[in-house]
């Protein structure tokens, strides 16, 4: 008869260890319990209590295990790193975070500790340092997803998402249903400007998702998604199905979801918002402030600030905003809107919110505070140095204020801003930044957003042709006496070429210009296919790379020619009475802030009224079917409603003798051809023409004339006929 085969004896310990790595956590205790009766100080036993404890949520107890470890053996890393990861997750991370770095200088090797004062450290902002403590977690350890989810979120926060896109791909590689990482992943592919990957993203998220409060951010990133791209049903049915998950019974083992109602309503309040639904904005609004829990959400009051301006912006009163009534204790009978934005930005950003600094500055500067704007501008980048819309805001208020040293570069944080960008364009080819190309290279450069940034920023083309031909040329700023352009001076013999994509409006236009110019341009309408190229440049860089400032911008006009046939084919539209005067209302309707730099035909009838003036619409698009309208005593020739394109309405501007216009195309298209312009702009005009100077150094032609108050177009244009009647 053969020996009976006896099973290897099993500790205590070994079995609570089994227990644990298999998830059954009662059983898992009873053996951890039981080595400690045996051995009341063993180290091993006390660390897993604590971690058990800690996975049920059960802090305190999990504290007292980790110091009772600590007490077993305090030359223990792991030990250390136990009692830190207690205390973070008690929220004591300031404590925590000396126990971590005492953990790693008795073993550097313990990826949890390195992950743990990663976290510390992300906690209190310090993204760069707590990338390096995410990276070494995940090199000592790779395979572990919570690693690489970390590593992700802080390249996420220093603005570096294709870094941060990589990291949470290889997060999901390791958990297919790791709905976070998910979430994250669509967030920054957004940010990185593809959109259309991030939906499947949030489907990935939601597919995967088991918590609601998970469930809920889904919901809200879907319509949040649907919102930018003004697709307002499907975002409601999102934000909807969140209500509907914060709102409904839910487990007691899970987070109560019922603290996001508040953040629902204000998503709630930015899509009524963004349709101009100002009543329905508001009630939502107040919705959200019904709901709110301590700590406050700080996006109530900031929601509540951005309401009151973009209403105020909607339809803004005819008045000048008084300095004094924007200070504390001033004494006002009333607080306009204006300042009750102001209030609510500064309550937002005593509450800790990033951005509403900048939302701030933006409220400053309607009231013509560009001095105060721009200090909210600078505390909001200080406070968010990666943010692209606190940045493009800074951007735009030093070039405001004529401050190009630092206004242009920091203006290509364009690129990264959504909003200005939604899409960016993505080459292969090296990004030129001024430097001398060898030779035969071909640089593209390509206009973006709208005709006149591109009518505007085209006069840098011959500086470009003429940085490019020496290899010897500084690269310093422009000198007006050794780097401004003559039309009539052959510029040395090149071997490159130049490529301009421009919009096809402006293809004809440019196209004849360049025909009959010294400096020889490829132009390609937007669209076309591209030609080879090996360096690349978008049109409105070019400022900074030649170090523009309010002194050296290029502005020897004209600098634009149309064709001379056509110039002289539509010279035969003009009567013989002159001075020919052409006007123009109304821009792009689709342009965000266009409600302020338009305005109706009617609004010119003091000037039509004028005896002895040949009059001529330069208007196009839908507001040019106002001229119909007029009274028929009036005379208003509509000379451009039915142009090809901007190379016709060039060749009759060249026939006119002033031109007076809104802030649209046809501002640039004049000043580019030299003609005597007057600029009608608003309170808050674009930040190209600075702020209440009367001329710009753009356009030495220009004549500037500003609102005196919101919206107050009636006493501009009276103002306006009364100079031409002089």
């Amino acid at each position: 008869m053969s020996a009976a085969v006896l099973a290897p004896t099993t500790t205590p310990l070994e079995s609570a260890r089994h227990h644990h790595a298999q998830g059954d956590l009662l059983q898992a205790a009873k053996a951890y319990r039981e080595t400690l009766q045996s051995y009341p100080q063993s180290q091993p036993a006390l660390l897993g209590l604590s971690l058990l404890a800690r996975q049920s949520n059960q802090f305190q107890a999990a504290l007292h295990m980790a110091q009772a470890a600590l007490a077993a053996g305090s030359s223990n890393a792991i030990a250390w790193a136990n009692l830190g990861d207690t205390l973070a997750a008690l929220h004591q991370t300031i404590q925590a975070e000396p126990i971590f770095r005492h953990a790693l200088r008795l073993d550097p090797s313990i990826a949890a500790a390195h992950y743990g004062l990663g976290n510390c450290l992300a906690l209190r902002n310090d993204y760069p340092n707590a990338l390096v403590s995410f990276e070494t977690a995940a090199r000592l350890v790779p395979n572990i997803p919570e690693f690489h989810f970390a590593q992700a979120f802080a390249h996420g926060q220093l603005g570096a998402h294709p870094r941060a896109i990589a990291a949470y791909r290889h997060a999901v590689t390791l958990r297919p249903s790791f709905a976070s990482a998910w979430l994250n992943l669509g967030v920054e592919l957004i940010a990185d400007g593809r959109d259309n990957l991030a939906h499947l993203c949030y489907r990935e998220a939601l597919a995967s998702a088991s918590s609601p409060n998970t469930q809920i951010s889904t919901h809200l990133n879907l319509g949040h998604l649907a919102r930018s791209r003004r697709n307002f049903p499907v975002a409601e049915e999102h934000y909807c199905a969140a209500l509907a998950l914060a709102t409904r019974p839910h487990q007691a083992s899970q987070p109560h979801p019922a603290g996001r109602l508040a953040e629902i309503q204000v998503a709630f309040t930015y899509l009524h918002l963004e349709q101009k639904q100002f009543p329905q904005a508001w009630q939502s609004l107040q919705a959200a402030e019904s709901a709110n829990l301590q700590p406050a959400n700080p996006e109530i009051p900031n929601a509540r600030g951005i309401l009151l301006l973009a209403e105020e912006s909607a339809s803004p009163p005819m008045r000048v905003p008084q300095v004094s009534t924007l200070r504390p204790g001033s004494g006002a009978n009333r607080i306009d809107p204006l300042h009750q934005a102001i209030a609510a930005f500064h309550q937002a950003e005593a509450q800790g919110h990033k951005t509403a600094a900048s939302n701030r500055g933006n409220a400053l500067l309607r009231l013509g505070l560009c001095e105060d704007a721009l200090a909210a501008h600078r505390a909001a980048a200080a406070a968010n140095p990666h943010h692209p819309g606190v940045l493009y805001n800074l951007a735009l208020t030093q070039l405001r204020l004529g401050d190009y040293a630092q206004g242009w570069p920091n203006y290509e944080i364009r690129w990264s801003f959504r909003e200005v960008h939604p899409h960016p364009r993505r080459f292969r080819q090296s990004r030129w930044q001024g430097e001398p190309l060898p030779e035969n290279s071909a640089l593209l450069i390509y206009a973006e957003q709208g005709l006149g940034d591109t009518l505007q920023f085209v006069r840098y083309l011959p500086l470009v042709a003429e940085r490019l031909t020496s290899s010897t040329e500084s690269l310093g700023a422009p000198h007006l006496d050794s780097e401004m352009w003559d039309a009539q001076q052959t510029p040395p013999h090149t071997q490159f070429r130049l490529i301009l994509e421009v919009q096809p409006p402006l293809t004809r236009l440019l196209a004849a210009h360049f025909t009959n110019s010294k400096v020889k341009v490829q132009i390609i309408r937007h669209g076309d296919p591209l030609p080879s190229f090996t360096h690349h440049c978008p049109l409105m860089s070019l400022p900074a790379i030649f170090q523009t400032t309010l002194e050296t911008v290029p502005n020897q006009t004209p600098y634009l020619h149309p064709d001379p046939e056509l110039v002289q084919a539509r010279a035969a539209e003009l009567s013989p009475i002159r001075p020919a005067i052409g006007i123009s209302w109304a821009g792009n309707p689709n342009y965000r802030a266009d409600q302020e730099r338009s305005t109706h035909l009617q609004t010119f009838l003091p000037l039509l009224e004028i005896p002895n003036f040949q009059w001529i619409s330069l208007q196009k698009g839908e507001a040019a079917n106002q001229i119909p309208q007029l009274p028929p005593e009036l005379s208003l020739h509509d000379g451009c409603s039915r142009d090809r394109d901007l190379a016709d309405t060039a060749a009759l501007v060249a026939n006119l003798d002033l031109v007076i216009t809104t802030d649209t195309a046809i501002a640039h298209l004049a000043g580019a051809l030299g003609k005597p312009l007057w600029l009608l702009l608003p309170w808050q005009s674009d930040w190209r023409w600075m702020q209440q100077t009367l001329t710009t150094p753009w356009y030495p032609t220009a004549r500037l004339f500003r609102q005196s108050s919101l919206d107050n177009w009636p006493e501009l244009l009276h103002r306006v006929a009364a100079e031409l009647s002089l």
